[in-house]
């Protein structure tokens, strides 16, 4: 649920959204201290309120400054404030208009508005009841201010002006009850100068309003040449926001003829706007033809249909948008936090995918290899003994997985040319083992065999192991060799015969490790 409370001098009403059908709109004066508090107590503690200061006693006071340095600028409007503050100020404000120029000196300044509104009415107190009953206050505005919003927002865009007459000088005259005017003054884009004013009509016929309304726009010419913030007689345009369109029959005409509208202006120093609050409003719940659409009403409907930033503030006001900034952010890194789990999953998800289609390559290598195992095994027809047929196979088995899984890259035949240039070897055993953890790159190879003939001697079987592991460690991919088993047991029981081409001759076993490089996935 939320609230406009449009705040006058005499009182305030309470606009409510959303709004049911024919409901009435409430209404205190100041004086029912007892209403004021017993409506404030019934408010839900999940409604917010935006509150509205349409005030005769607000003063808007601009000045040029010097201008300094963006870090220097909040501790400039900071002290300005400080010297606002006084038992008689309900509220103050002070803020850059972001408008700069250069003096006759040529200083380079600053335009600022200081904003301040007394206590006359006991505002000060109705805004401590609401923070007593710790209702949320999403903004408190100003009337001028909040207008100028209205403008931009909602008037300029309909009206189709170019950017260069929106910088030209205008006045609004917004009509806001039977007899009550606000006019607002705008030169190079911004507000300078705003102020009610009630006309003088003899009754609240149409005729009478409209001439009682041409008289006080020629007073606010007046008005705005003698702020000397413009030249005397320079062209200012006009923009009527009214609610009876009766009143805006042959206004441009009658400003002409009453000479509000120079007859030297060019028309393209000026422009002239004249449309029924109505016109520009779409879907209200206030501005409805059945109560009437002044600015108040639009001003409400305007508020409920955007988001706009408050003007003035408290200590409350400052305590609930850090905790609005507080949950926003804590929001966000819930969202974020959200966002990383996600992600992980994800990420783990596709993980495992990958880790499910190798384990199936896997497999289907596996299946290849026992295949081509079993055929190798048939093919394999040698006139040897069991052991001899075993370590046939084992090296067979070994150098398949090779040329199956291709982890390494290490070159089987240059291998196997190497050794088949020793005559005098022969291998055994053909082991391979990963050097680290187990999905380390790092592979090692030992070989096992024999050196052959011995003679009793020891001489020539080592040298012939010396020439092979020269050989080996000429080979690519080898990072080391080393000889683990010399050929050099003096105990001759672990000779042993085996049939070579020389015939059966004594052979010493010797044991060698070869420590290949980093391999890669082929």
């Amino acid at each position: 649920m939320q609230y406009v409370f449009y705040v006058t001098e005499t009182g305030f009403r309470a606009y409510k959204s959303p709004r049911k059908a024919d409901e009435l709109i409430e209404q205190f004066a100041w004086d029912d201290i007892a209403q004021i508090e017993l409506f404030i107590s019934k408010l839900q503690t999940s409604a917010s309120v935006m509150i509205v200061l349409d005030l005769v006693d607000e003063d808007l006071f601009f000045e040029w400054v010097p201008k300094v340095m963006p870090w220097e600028k909040s501790a400039l409007l900071k002290r300005r404030k400080e010297r606002l503050v006084s038992d008689k100020i309900a509220l103050s404000e002070v803020h850059s208009t972001n408008q700069f120029r250069k003096s006759a000196e040529g200083r380079k300044e600053e335009l600022i508005l200081s904003a301040t509104i007394s206590d006359a009415f006991k505002l000060t107190r109705f805004l401590d009841n609401l923070e007593a009953a710790q209702i949320l206050i999403k903004g408190i505005y100003s009337k001028p201010l909040l207008l100028t919003q209205y403008y931009r927002q909602v008037v300029r865009p309909l009206l189709g002006l170019t950017k260069d007459q929106e910088n030209l000088p205008f006045l609004i005259i917004s009509r806001q009850s039977k007899l009550d005017y606000r006019q607002t003054f705008f030169y190079e884009g911004e507000m300078r100068l705003s102020r009610p004013v009630e006309i003088e009509a003899d009754d609240f016929e149409v005729s009478s309003i409209h001439k009682a309304l041409l008289e006080e726009t020629k007073l606010a010419l007046t008005y705005v040449y003698n702020q000397k913030i413009i030249p005397s007689n320079a062209p200012i345009g006009l923009v009527f926001l009214e609610e009876d369109a009766a009143v805006l029959s042959n206004i441009e005409e009658d400003c002409r003829a009453n000479g509000i509208i120079r007859a030297n202006w060019s028309d393209k120093e000026f422009y002239f706007a004249a449309h029924t609050f109505r016109e520009f409003s779409d879907a209200s719940q206030y501005c409805i033809e059945e109560q009437g659409c002044y600015s108040e009403q639009s001003i409400v409907d305007f508020l409920f249909r955007n988001q706009v930033k408050g003007f003035y503030s408290t200590d409350y006001i400052t305590r609930l948008r850090t905790f609005q900034v507080a949950r926003k952010g804590l929001y966000g890194f819930n969202l974020a936090l959200l966002a990383g789990g996600l992600a992980f999953v994800l990420v783990n998800s596709v993980d495992n995918f990958v880790n499910w289609q190798k384990l199936g390559l896997l497999d289907e290598n596996i299946a290849a290899h026992q295949k081509e195992k079993q055929r190798l095994t048939e093919l394999v027809k040698l006139q040897d003994d069991a052991q001899q047929i075993k370590a046939s196979v084992e090296f067979s088995e070994a150098v398949l997985n090779l040329r199956v899984k291709r982890l390494i890259g290490f070159n089987i035949q240059g291998f196997s040319e190497t050794v088949n240039r020793h005559p005098n070897i022969q291998l055994s055993t053909l082991d391979w083992r990963n050097v680290g953890p187990l999905d380390s790159m790092q592979h090692e190879l030992t070989l096992n065999g024999w050196v052959f003939p011995f003679y009793d001697t020891y001489k020539n079987p080592v040298a012939w192991v010396d020439a092979l592991v020269k050989d080996l460690q000429k080979l690519d991919g080898i990072e080391s060799v080393s000889l683990d088993k010399e050929p050099l047991n003096r105990e001759l029981k672990q000779a042993v015969r085996i049939n070579t081409d020389q015939g059966e001759v004594l052979a010493l076993p010797f044991s060698i490790s070869l420590r290949l490089k980093d391999g890669q996935s082929k």
